[in-house]
């Protein structure tokens, strides 16, 4: 839970239109401390706010957002502004947010990422929600039976990091 006297920090920075000292209060939060900060502003301020972060730290504040949070936080932002989200976030993310669009923005924002995100994504999205496809996530780290300890521990170093969950 958020601090009540960040938020109204926050709000008042806001409001005075301090976008340099907001984006200065927000720099150290967490993800998590940022999506329960957005829950106590207005939708403007929520996306301003949202616009402020960083793409890779505005990624994961998505994911972390209800549904209908979610839903609404990208009815407020452009195709501009959201586009980079989308090809940030992994694509299993990316694809339940455009499924919570109309199909008409969806389809037009899969047209403008990137080909490899685009690709992941189209895949998701032919499977229903709720169905083992659709929570399913395309990024993953495989390593054969004949590799290494060495060679598996490198390949965990150089690709782990854009792995949502390594097991």
């Amino acid at each position: 839970m958020i601090a009540e006297d960040l938020v109204e920090d926050a709000r008042a920075r806001l409001a005075g239109r301090d976008l340099h000292g907001l984006a200065v209060l927000l720099g150290p939060l967490h993800p998590a401390d940022l999506a329960d900060l957005l829950r106590h502003l207005d939708l403007a301020d929520q996306a301003t706010t949202h616009l402020l972060l960083p793409e890779d730290v505005a990624a994961a504040v998505i994911p972390l957002l209800s549904d209908e949070e979610q839903a609404a936080l990208a009815h407020a932002l452009s195709d501009e502004q959201l586009l980079p989200l989308l090809e940030e976030m992994p694509a299993d993310e990316a694809t339940d947010l455009l499924g919570d669009l109309p199909q008409t923005r969806a389809r037009r924002l899969l047209s403008l990422m990137r080909h490899e995100d685009a690709a992941a994504v189209a895949t998701l999205l032919r499977f229903p929600d709720r169905s083992a496809g659709g929570l399913m996530t395309t990024e993953y780290l495989a390593v054969g039976p004949r590799m290494t300890v060495q060679k598996t521990i490198e390949a965990v170093r150089t690709r782990g990091c854009d792995i949502e969950f390594l097991y």
